[in-house]
């Protein structure tokens, strides 16, 4: 089932890289407790998609996909009681919990979801687990099955977006991944889309968690006095993707969907970058035209994943959940970042309109946010714009003291996610906090 229905799915526009058709299928194989994680994410996840859970049929995938988790997780307790663990029990738990992940955020328990994530940064710290990536493929046998760069990457994934939502979770683990990777030496084009992501994914964690990242790259690891620029590192990702995007001519249509959707990305980190380091209203009202171009590349690209916007996938279904970033990534940046309402409005109608779920972060979850920030914003510029004395202009252009900023992120319960939203000048002036709460059935 998982090989069959599920795999395309969960590995998103990546799902043909090697380590997704090939070396987790391998550990599937191997490992009893994958075989069993990914079983039960699987039941799930077509459960979700396709079927009514309350019908016989759907009663039936979500009995099956619990005995299997229930099952998935005996062999994790088993396998954490042995006394030494050998590296292929220690990549065994973590694409396990990985899985874990998974089955949570698909059933919208983004507390138990957390848990996962905590344990696994815990493992990973005790083992030092990053050591692993020091070479792209690991040999087999005790050595294991799985690139461990990519375990880790996926580890990092979910920690950053953790962070994102609990700020208690430190980001740690990922930084010292980023140092490890930038200096590394770049040999030539990317061989595919799937190594390029996987290398940008740093510089992206960076900037988004942090926009001033764009002046140094993270320190969190042994020897950082000769870490290399953000620049340099920029630069020479960008040439051999470049290289990349030129060859994909010859490349099949998933092969070059997930490039465009990469450049895509990219195109709007960098636009987001300017206006954030260049914070004038010029900047923001020339930046509308851009902001809007890239929502709409967004929005096709999205369209031609899941085959309504192009017949050339007339079959595909949109997944519900992925461990990989698609466009609707970009809609949430450009949400988040762009003070133009009209904008923001057509970013929410995309997330309305594809509902997904990108590891911890859903459309739901965005859209919800999104509306809230745009909201107290524009409430802030309709009040005090015709002052003249702040600068702020509808559409164009929220000055930092009625710009909004998020104050307090936590969960209630398992399906609840509340935030607290106000902005500088609100604050000063004593105004209540605005409260958004998010809840999944």
């Amino acid at each position: 089932m998982f090989l069959n229905l599920t795999l395309e799915q969960v590995g998103g526009l990546l799902s043909k890289s090697n380590f997704w058709s090939v070396e987790v299928p391998r550990a599937a194989e191997s490992y009893p407790v994958i075989f069993h994680s990914s079983l039960a994410l699987a039941a799930l996840d077509h459960l979700q998609r396709t079927a009514n859970s309350e019908s016989d049929s759907g009663q039936g995938y979500y009995a099956f996909s619990l005995q299997e988790c229930n099952t998935a997780i005996h062999e994790l307790v088993q396998l954490t009681k042995k006394d030494t663990l050998a590296y292929s029990d220690k990549e065994a738990i973590l694409l396990a919990t990985v899985f874990l992940i998974g089955i949570a955020c698909i059933q919208g328990n983004l507390n138990q979801a957390l848990m996962h994530v905590r344990k696994a940064l815990q493992l990973i710290d005790h083992w030092h687990f990053w050591l692993e990536a020091d070479t792209p493929v690991r040999s087999r046998g005790s050595r294991g099955v799985l690139d461990s760069r990519w375990l880790l990457h996926l580890i990092s994934y979910f920690e950053f977006q953790a962070h994102e939502i609990d700020a208690t979770i430190v980001a740690n683990s990922w930084k010292c991944h980023a140092r490890q990777q930038t200096q590394q030496k770049a040999l030539g084009p990317f061989a595919c889309a799937a190594d390029a992501y996987y290398e940008y994914m740093p510089i992206h964690f960076g900037f988004t968690s942090d926009p001033s990242f764009s002046r140094r790259l993270p320190q969190a690891c042994d020897d950082q006095n000769d870490a290399p620029s953000f620049e340099n590192v920029y630069r020479s990702w960008r040439l051999r993707f470049q290289k990349l995007a030129e060859d994909s001519g010859a490349a099949d249509d998933e092969e070059r969907l997930a490039i465009s959707t990469l450049q895509a990305l990219v195109n709007c980190e960098r636009i987001c970058r300017h206006v954030l380091g260049n914070n004038t209203k010029d900047v923001w009202r020339t930046s509308n035209v851009i902001f809007q171009g890239i929502v709409d590349v967004a929005g096709r690209l999205l369209g031609d994943e899941c085959g309504h916007g192009s017949d050339r996938h007339p079959n595909r279904i949109m997944p519900t959940f992925t461990f990989s970033l698609s466009a609707v990534e970009i809609l949430r940046l450009v949400g988040f970042v762009s003070r133009n309402g009209n904008i923001r409005r057509h970013v929410v109608t995309l997330l309305h309109k594809y509902q997904r779920r990108n590891g911890l972060w859903d459309s739901k979850l965005s859209s919800t946010l999104i509306e809230a920030k745009m909201a107290l914003e524009e409430g802030s510029m309709v009040r005090f714009a015709d002052g003249g004395e702040c600068g702020c202009e509808l559409n164009v252009f929220a000055c930092k003291e009625h710009r909004s900023r998020t104050l307090k992120s936590e969960m209630v319960g398992d399906k609840m996610f509340r935030t607290s939203i106000n902005s500088w000048a609100g604050q000063l002036r004593g105004e209540p906090d605005t409260h958004v709460s998010v809840e999944w059935d």
